[in-house]
């Protein structure tokens, strides 16, 4: 995390995925991160909109999450 500025590596270490994208996060650094710690890319896109995984997956055409 060299270079970043405190309130990023705060950030980076909440997994605070709004605010990472908010301040410009490249997405796909982003979902290394996420991969690297074990969240789903749905996860995180849920995180990005503000709604819960249960909430996002109604949105999507996945089986059984409506």
């Amino acid at each position: 995390m060299k270079g970043l500025s405190d309130a990023e590596k705060d950030m980076v270490r909440r997994l605070d995925w709004k605010a990472l994208q908010d301040t410009g996060a490249s997405f796909f650094c982003l979902e290394k991160l996420a991969r690297a710690k074990g969240v789903s890319n749905p996860q995180m896109v849920a995180a990005f909109r503000g709604e819960s995984l249960e909430t996002f997956l109604k949105t999507r055409r996945v089986p059984g999450a409506r």
